[in-house]
């Protein structure tokens, strides 16, 4: 029963936004040659960390989630993380087996003596690393890095954000970022890491900010507490 009743909360929620995106002309549909009950993530509009993929769930801790059709779900990187590390990260991958709870590290991304750490967005096990996020990290955000069975999805499926809800959310990290970095500048003196227009961070603003500094913003925005 739960997991019926999960399946039919991934069909309303995955229908809903696809009609949403397709009255706002803005879903974009790609084949990946898989059967998945939501749309895989795609090429965003716009180069810019608050474009999201289509038909994905995303997390707190600014991962996104996709549902299969063999209850398995895909997790990769959201556009903030590789937005911020910028270029091509090493990334240091889990085994296949590893069992996560929600908020546990489940890769770290680095990159200039900088680094991202990604926390699960789910309770499960790893059941398969994809080999081509090993080799090609070109736009991680096009790609997953794990699959991972859920123990409990019906539970950490509500605590996630799907649609315009998402959008919003995203939108406002950015101000959450805009304020930490201000906030850095008032403790830490110096002059405030650059803002493009509209106040969204340089790409690989990582790269910008003393390794400190950086520590304190990365946790910020990338921890994930568990329940």
């Amino acid at each position: 029963m739960a997991a019926i009743l999960v399946l039919l909360t991934v069909i309303v929620f995955t229908l809903a936004d696809y009609f949403i995106r397709s009255r706002r002309g803005d879903l974009v549909v790609q084949s990946s040659g898989e059967a998945s009950l939501v749309v895989p993530p795609v090429q965003v509009a716009a180069d810019c960390p608050t474009e999201m993929p289509a038909g994905v769930f995303i997390a707190p801790g600014h991962t996104w989630l996709s549902i299969e059709v063999d209850g398995d779900v895909k997790v990769g990187p959201g556009r903030l993380a590789t937005w911020l590390i910028d270029r091509e990260p090493h990334i240091e991958f889990l085994r296949e087996g590893t069992k996560l709870s929600v908020g546990d590290e489940l890769a770290v991304l680095k990159n200039g003596g900088r680094q991202v750490s990604l926390r699960s967005p789910v309770e499960g096990t790893i059941s398969m690393v994809n080999p081509s996020a090993r080799t090609s990290h070109a736009d991680l955000t096009l790609g997953w890095l794990y699959k991972i069975t859920p123990s409990r999805l019906s539970e950490d499926l509500p605590h996630l954000l799907i649609g315009e809800q998402a959008s919003g959310w995203i939108k406002s990290e950015m101000v959450r970022l805009r304020d930490l970095l201000a906030d850095l500048q008032t403790r830490h003196g110096g002059t405030a890491p650059e803002l493009a227009d509209g106040g969204l961070p340089v790409r690989g603003l990582a790269q910008k900010l003393d390794p400190p500094l950086w520590g304190e913003l990365e946790r910020e925005m990338f921890f994930v507490k568990s329940d």
